[in-house]
């Protein structure tokens, strides 16, 4: 199985981070490539705050640390020691 494009995986995997549902109307889930682990993208959810809020007073939400896109574009969420952990072993893409 050929690789899945870069392109492909960025809009997959936006599409998946647009659907992850904050409680607060103010904030959206977006994500962040990290790089390549095995035959998947690793990427780093981020948060995004929509209004004019000071970056030290904005909402902190809990969850996945990062998600992980194969080839086959199936997602698997990751909680933090194990997202940190292939983060150390990403190439960049």
């Amino acid at each position: 199985m050929l690789p899945m494009p870069l392109e492909d995986a960025m809009r997959l995997a936006n599409a998946h981070a647009a659907q992850v549902r904050l409680d607060h109307s103010d904030y959206r889930m977006s994500c962040e490539l990290v790089g390549r682990v095995g035959g998947a993208w690793l990427f780093s959810y981020r948060t995004v705050c929509l209004s004019n809020v000071p970056p030290e007073v904005q909402e902190l939400f809990a969850g996945a640390a990062g998600f992980l896109l194969s080839e086959r574009a199936a997602v698997r969420e990751l909680a933090a020691p194990e997202f940190f952990a292939l983060e150390r072993e990403a190439t960049k893409a």
